[in-house]
């Protein structure tokens, strides 16, 4: 029983690694594929809190992202901001259509989608990194990438 009352998880599933301006910060950088990223934004909304904003894109490996778009733009989802190449991709999609619900951003690189999700992420909602896209058009792989996501969400909010 104590095990599991203290079962942290793994790291980079879905991993809660602070409460940082009033959110709480995940790093779900394994969710590569729409689905899985999907799945995670149903259990933090299910579990803990709605979602303020998701962060996603990665590596263009030419799946189509239709379905994922569908969902994003119905979605309660606060903001999505989105990375090069796929995440680009997503956002062009999202902000055709007439009826998206979140906030769209376009983010140069990770920093830059720190600073927006600091920005725009509400006191009382998550912070997702699920990109839904290998990592492999900046990093060596998911690990790095979110370890990078989460260097730079500790650095942004002033620790160390």
């Amino acid at each position: 029983r104590t095990a599991v009352e203290n079962y942290r998880g793994i790291e980079h599933r879905l991993e809660r690694f602070g409460d940082y301006g009033g959110g709480i910060w995940y790093d779900d950088a394994i969710s590569t594929m729409p689905f899985s990223t999907e799945c995670g934004i149903r259990a933090v909304e299910n579990e803990v809190c709605p979602v303020g904003t998701l962060i996603v894109g990665g590596l263009d490996r030419e799946i189509s992202y239709d379905e994922f778009e569908d969902y994003l733009a119905a979605s309660e989802i606060g903001n999505v901001i989105c990375l090069p190449e796929t995440g680009h991709k997503i956002a062009d999609a999202l902000s055709k259509r007439e009826n998206t619900k979140p906030a769209v951003f376009k983010a140069a690189d990770m920093s830059e989608a720190v600073s927006l999700a600091a920005e725009h992420t509400w006191p009382g909602t998550a912070c997702i990194l699920s990109p839904a896209a290998a990592s492999y058009n900046v990093y060596k792989n998911f690990e790095e990438k979110g370890r990078h996501f989460k260097e730079l969400v500790r650095k942004t909010f002033g620790e160390n």
